[in-house]
């Protein structure tokens, strides 16, 4: 989906997709620079393969999982995030990300 393409690569135009307890009470251009200051912290990748697993919903509640595979300046890796999503105002938004990565092949 849309929404982990927004998240995962800059300009980070994700802030209207996340809740608003992962918004952290920042406004939109002070939470944009620091998810662009975590991404940094932990390099550039290059996506060489994204896959969005189906969604298993719960009620009001949702999980998705994209698997990557990711050209670093150290080399190649795999990585996994899961997205929790809860619905909020009516609509789906992200609440919780967890990455999981292999190590560098």
């Amino acid at each position: 989906p849309k929404f982990v393409e927004k998240l995962v690569q800059p300009p980070f135009k994700a802030y209207d997709l996340v809740t608003e307890r992962l918004q952290d009470g920042l406004g939109r251009d002070a939470w944009a620079e620091r998810l662009g200051g975590q991404v940094a912290e932990r390099g550039r990748a290059k996506i060489l393969f994204l896959r969005v697993h189906p969604a298993i919903v719960k009620g009001d509640e949702a999980t998705v999982v994209a698997s990557f595979r990711l050209e670093t300046p150290n080399g190649r890796k795999v990585a996994r995030e899961t997205y929790n999503l809860v619905r909020e105002n009516g609509r789906w938004r992200i609440d919780a990300i967890k990455m999981y990565e292999a190590p560098e092949q």
